[in-house]
């Protein structure tokens, strides 16, 4: 007769690895998470999508980055230690509140510089914490957790300089900086990675829900231009060629994009997580692009604006095809692998072709354009959304 599970257990428990050897899912507190993030990645695009300038888009892309590197913290320490008790539950809605006033903040880097520190720092310091309760409780995880913790205090003290720095631009180093010491520290030889198991289903399933969260921008962001012009005819034609390019993009991720790597512990796999921030970021780039050149076709819109859509369907492909040479491929698909990946560069670099000479001065043109090389490299990709089909029965 198993035991009776005790209020205490609900209260407090004590962080230990979990077992990742068979299958898991998500749970319902860390999709409730993900809304959070949903808002803040929102607010980050509208904010975008009234930008005028490439410094706009590199104070997005520095804001996306270091929210993003924070649901990842999380996240990893969730695969390993989700305790689900009563604490980890307030642990997870204390960064929400701080990213959801993140999220209200519209200049990061200028009048509202010091709250978005304050609320960043609450945010990293509840995972500083977590890893280090983790470290005293679990002999195996005193090394990751110390690594871990060191690393994100010290990404954050660049973040603390630029209170005392009025300069944009040295600001800006500063949270390239930062952004810079997130990334290195998880991926420190200080610890032994097979002894910090991460799951093969869970990981991958959390990264596709991002992914999947981050790709309805670009779908909030057709609609809204859509309800904007009244329903015009010519911009109901550019928000269905929109959809067409965000299922492609789905498609493509979901076909080809293979999460097994993680098991294995190594580099690769490390890499393989990395590679979702410059995914995700570009997917957003690409949502703001879509919706401004389909608002375009009825109102003059700003000219970069309206380029960036070629930069974030340039950033993503490369994504798609880093991902594609990191990931696990039989044999069977090792030609058609190869093939993809040649043919995702060679869109990319046209892409951003476009970008800088914006020879595809017309929404609908670009959006065609668009459109066009996502449904070949689809066609591209159909071999392996094959091998998933076969793979699900």
């Amino acid at each position: 007769m198993s035991e009776r599970p005790r209020i205490r257990d609900v209260l407090l428990r004590r962080p230990a690895y979990r077992d990742n050897r068979g299958e898991r899912r998500a749970n319902w507190m860390e999709l409730f998470y993900d809304l959070a993030f949903v808002v803040a990645v929102a607010s980050l695009a509208h904010a975008l999508s009234s930008g005028s300038s490439f410094e706009d888009l590199l104070e997005f892309a520095l804001v996306f980055w270091l929210l993003q590197w924070a649901w990842l913290g999380h996240t990893l320490y969730n695969d390993r230690f989700d305790t689900d008790d009563l604490l980890h539950r307030l642990s997870g809605l204390v960064h929400m509140g701080a990213v959801l006033y993140i999220g209200s903040l519209h200049d990061w880097l200028g009048a509202d510089y010091g709250a978005f520190v304050v609320s960043y720092g609450v945010v990293r310091m509840t995972t500083i914490a977590t890893n280090l309760y983790a470290a005293s409780n679990v002999p195996r995880a005193r090394a990751m957790g110390l690594t871990f913790a060191a690393g994100f205090t010290l990404a954050l003290l660049p973040l603390i300089g630029g209170i005392w720095v009025d300069d944009i631009e040295s600001r800006r180093q500063l949270v390239l900086l930062a952004a810079i010491l997130q990334v290195i520290a998880p991926a420190l030889p200080t610890y032994d990675r097979s002894a910090a198991p991460i799951s093969s289903t869970h990981l991958p399933e959390r990264m596709g829900l991002f992914f999947t969260l981050v790709l309805g921008e670009a779908l909030a962001a057709a609609t809204h231009a859509m309800a904007a012009s009244h329903h015009q005819g010519p911009v109901v034609l550019g928000f269905a060629l929109a959809l067409g390019i965000a299922f492609c993009s789905w498609w493509i991720y979901f076909s080809c994009v293979d999460g097994s790597v993680v098991r294995r512990h190594s580099a690769r796999s490390t890499l393989w997580v990395y590679m979702h921030t410059p995914l995700t970021l570009f997917v957003v780039v690409l949502a703001v692009g879509l919706g401004e050149n389909v608002e375009w076709l009825v109102s003059h819109s700003e000219d970069f604006r309206n380029r960036i859509l070629h930069i974030g369907w340039a950033g993503m492909l490369l994504s798609y095809a880093t991902l594609l040479l990191i990931g696990e491929t039989p044999p069977a698909l090792q030609g058609a692998r190869t093939r993809l990946v040649i043919a995702l560069v060679i869109v990319a670099v046209l892409s951003i072709g476009y970008a800088i000479l914006n020879t595809n001065p017309v929404p609908i043109a670009k959006l065609a354009s668009v459109l066009i090389s996502s449904i070949v490299l689809v066609v591209m990709s159909l071999p392996f959304a094959a091998r998933r089909l076969a793979e699900s029965h």
